[in-house]
């Protein structure tokens, strides 16, 4: 190797921190924006494997109990295969807490549809029972252990032992749901008493089959057979809050990262100035020997090949580890089973491999051509001061030391502006996660209000709803009670032939267990039979609707025409209709109701009214079959908006100390190009204290401002976030405002980054000699 190639190479490698800080920018590049992408490539790969290996039902139909079998199902055009189930809610006991159980009966040949993976365990066994596993987490369901499972009209209950945890992609997540999934076999359902009658049936399409132009076809066949279809799902509604929440965060962060690549990108060319600077002494030696300016590119670009050959060899396993990682992590969180075939998208790897090569010419092309055609005598002056820009004359007459800091400051405006764009945008995301979390506590608080009862239970009984309300009314510790109706119904779109999944409310018009915030019209009258109120997650899925507009809701074989009174606030419940509870009454002619809600007394505790209330409504004959506090019912939202939050603020981090950096970087150039300045100062009797303060002085300007230009971007910045999340969680965009805290502790962030920007190099430069820094 030419000595002039290995002088470019150990000189390089010879400023080791910098070495090392230069190639840990380029990571920063390419691994941020490799990593989303990645993710995205790999969530997308999870979540098709995991289908197909689980084979997703494309359709679900819930029915009334039926026992004929359903090949003429399958016989239907477009319909690859059908399968009928057996379903039943129930209740577990376990340490004296109950909690909510929805039992499926296995048969004894195995699902074609909706496939369970046992990962932990052994077969189904008398007296055993198979727990999902994201309930076995969130329970605290352990192997061996025994629990009571309490079913309708066996009020004792039968102890059965947990022998394996399984895996089942098609059920949300109970810690998100309220729910956990247990599997019996069919000997244990017969020893239980539990009719083997199906009511549930999940169907596959066969390839190139929209679901949209089948479902309809199937129900009215269904029906056709005696065979009641309450609502059905497609595989999109199962998966959509999943899928549907993880895509747009890793859109939203892949923009966000295209923007650190460029932040990193500008660090990089002030780290190739803060290097080169310190070789031009010795390039001015070689031009002076005769060298030409092809032998001084030559030395550049064998620099460039050893760091683009580093940079591919690390940012590709570091963005497979660390995107398989961060998935692998979303899919345990989401219940998403599946393997990934691939580690890496191949586009993505061709594409890492070229920018780890362009991505250093790049950044270097600029700061070397200002490095060769900086003139000679500049270079053996040793100044370290490339000819990036002629220094204009100054025609101020007053001088005091004060002023250095802004005239400093403003001397060179391109590099202090990109200075203060790089800082105040990681300032402007933290600041906005502040806003959103803010407007998140503002969600939740409403909700908190939305929700006026304590508890609330699901039961099953004969009994008219003054029966079973004055019974729960002599509960101890309860304070008031109401009896709802809550259960499903399909919204008919006028716009589309398919019908939305919405829940259905049916209660009091008067009901003080409730605090509706009408967006548009009003809330229910006992004196408008024929009206209902719809929620603004609805509206979002139905189109816009206003007060007087009619829409048709459908129960099974029960369809009727209804007029909109009101269009109220979501409250993160899903697509909601309130009807008053004589309407729906007199619709479809029942009297009893589904739901009980309680208010406690003031010094009652909520466990022991759950489990005392549940006993007593069981030994009343009143079957329990689930229950839920305000509070449970309340946080589950908060668990996915709280991974949410935090992936923002680690990214908001990173563009910090990409901004922080990259002030260090451009201080620690600034005193270098100005070691002479300094000297002279020192040599006049200027004090270290003095020149700390003049050094200090302008990265807290520039801090100050970055912190101004934060607090402007940090509000459009939180209304793309709330408009991102709002509509991808909660089907309506959040209110957008600035967070005073978030704004006032990035302030004080900024005051400490500008002061630790100066002290270590203003520190190193004043413990050399005078006559070294002249």
């Amino acid at each position: 190797m030419p000595i002039y190639l290995r002088l470019a190479m150990r000189s390089f490698f010879h400023q080791k921190t910098k070495a090392l800080l230069m190639i840990g920018s380029f990571l920063f590049c390419l691994v941020s924006v490799g990593t989303l992408v990645n993710s995205k490539y790999l969530f997308q790969q999870l979540l098709q494997t995991s289908q197909q290996k689980s084979a997703i039902a494309d359709i679900t139909y819930y029915t009334g109990h039926f026992n004929k079998e359903i090949d003429f199902v399958s016989s239907m055009k477009g319909v690859k295969h059908a399968e009928a189930k057996t379903q039943i809610r129930s209740r577990a006991k376990l340490d004296g807490n109950y909690i909510n159980l929805q039992l499926l009966v296995k048969p004894n040949s195995l699902y074609e549809i909706n496939k369970i993976q046992l990962i932990k365990g052994s077969s189904l066994a008398d007296k055993g029972i198979w727990i999902e596993t994201s309930t076995s987490g969130d329970t605290g369901f352990n192997l061996g252990e025994k629990m009571k499972i309490i079913l309708p009209d066996h009020q004792k209950g039968t102890s059965l032992s947990m022998t394996g945890i399984v895996q089942d992609p098609s059920r949300i997540p109970t810690k998100y749901s309220g729910i956990g999934y247990g599997y019996i076999s069919e000997a244990m359902a017969k020893e239980l008493n539990i009719p083997l009658s199906k009511n549930m049936i999940h169907m596959t399409l066969k390839d190139g089959y929209n679901g949209k132009d089948v479902v309809q076809k199937v129900q009215k066949r269904l029906e056709d057979n005696g065979i009641t279809v309450y609502r059905s799902e497609t595989s999109s509604e199962t998966f959509f809050i999943r899928e549907t929440m993880v895509n747009s965060l890793l859109n939203l962060f892949i923009l966000l990262g295209i923007f650190a690549f460029v932040l990193g990108f500008i660090l990089i060319v002030h780290l190739f100035y803060r290097i080169l600077s310190e070789d031009i002494y010795s390039l001015s030696i070689q031009k002076v020997v005769g060298a030409k300016d092809s032998h001084l590119w030559k030395q550049y670009v064998l620099l460039i090949i050893v760091i683009g050959t580093l940079l591919s060899m690390m940012s590709i396993p570091i963005i497979s580890l660390v995107s398989r990682y961060f998935v692998s992590y979303l899919g345990e969180e989401l219940n998403f089973g599946g393997r990934f075939s691939q580690w890496i998208s191949p586009r993505l790897a061709i594409a890492m491999f070229i920018l780890s090569f362009s991505l250093p010419y790049l950044g270097a092309i600029v700061p070397v051509r200002s490095l060769i055609s900086s003139p000679i005598a500049e270079g053996l002056k040793r100044s370290g001061q490339l000819n990036m820009k002629k220094a204009g004359k100054s025609r101020r007459r007053f001088f005091h030391l004060s002023l250095l800091s802004f005239r400093n400051t403003l001397s060179k405006k391109s590099q202090s502006l990109m200075n203060i764009f790089m800082l105040s945008f990681g300032g402007a995301v933290i600041i906005a996660c502040f806003s959103l979390h803010q407007s998140l506590q503002h969600l939740m608080n409403d909700m908190d209000d939305f929700w006026q009862h304590d508890v609330e239970w699901s039961v099953n009984s004969p009994l008219p709803k003054e029966d079973i309300t004055s019974l729960a009314g002599e509960i101890n510790g309860v304070r008031k009670v109401e009896g709802w109706t809550k259960r499903n119904t399909e919204v008919m779109d006028p716009s589309s032939s398919d019908p939305i999944n919405s829940l259905l409310y049916s209660l009091p018009a008067t009901s003080e267990f409730i605090n509706p915030d009408p967006v548009t019209g009003r809330w229910l009258k006992p004196s408008h039979p024929d009206e209902i109120v719809i929620n603004t997650e609805l509206e979002e899925k139905i189109g816009p609707l206003s007060p007087g507009d009619t829409i048709h809701l459908r129960i099974g074989q029960e369809n009727k025409e209804w007029r909109v009174a009101g269009i109220i606030k979501g409250s993160l419940t899903g697509p909601s209709v309130y009807m008053d509870q004589k309407s729906y009454q007199g619709w479809l002619g029942q009297q009893s109701i589904n739901r009980l809600l309680v208010e406690k007394q003031r010094n009652q505790g909520v466990q022991s009214l759950l489990n005392e209330g549940e006993n007593e409504l069981s030994s009343a004959g009143i079957f329990v079959e689930g229950s839920e506090t305000v509070v449970e019912m309340n946080s589950r939202p908060k668990e996915m908006i709280g991974l949410v939050i935090m992936t923002i603020v680690c990214i908001g981090l990173l563009f910090s100390i990409v901004g922080i950096a990259n002030l260090m970087i451009a201080v620690s150039i600034n005193i270098y190009e100005r070691t002479k300045e300094i000297g002279i100062m020192r040599s006049l009797g200027g004090s270290n204290a003095k020149i700390y303060g003049l050094f200090i002085g302008e990265s807290t300007i520039v801090a100050l401002l970055g912190w101004g230009l934060a607090c402007v971007i940090a509000y459009p910045l939180n209304w793309l976030l709330a408009w991102k999340i709002g509509d991808s969680l909660l089907q309506f965009p959040l209110q957008p405002h600035l967070s005073k805290e978030g704004s006032l502790i990035w302030l004080c962030v900024s005051i400490l980054i500008g002061f630790a920007a100066s002290i270590v190099p203003v520190r190193k430069t004043l413990k050399k000699n005078i006559n070294e820094i002249l």
